[in-house]
């Protein structure tokens, strides 16, 4: 018999707003969505099929420093601070949307 998992559940309630937005990155840090008060959650998504991206949480993020977000993948944040991006290598496009009161 499968081990049964319990898993913690987030309960948000809706925000007011949302926005969404791409980037063609490329190995310069560039801002990806500037700080917003009353943002209550951004997700990014990586839709190169082969290029790592990477998030940190100013112009100074590198791929040694970021947080990966793999190609095909999403990385979702919690957060009202500024998002910067970088890329591995070449000009991979990535795409976001926020939520915002």
């Amino acid at each position: 018999m499968p081990t049964k998992y319990t898993i913690g559940v987030r309960s948000v309630a809706g925000s007011n707003s949302f926005a969404t937005g791409q980037n063609a990155l490329s190995t310069t840090a560039e801002l990806l969505a500037a700080a917003r008060p009353g943002r209550r959650r951004l997700v990014v998504f990586n839709t190169d099929e082969s290029i790592l991206s990477y998030v940190g949480p100013d112009s100074t993020v590198t791929s040694s420093t970021g947080q990966p977000v793999a190609a095909g993948d999403y990385l979702e944040l919690f957060t009202a601070a500024a998002v910067y991006m970088i890329a591995a290598s070449g000009t991979p496009t990535v795409t976001y949307i926020e939520e915002y009161d």
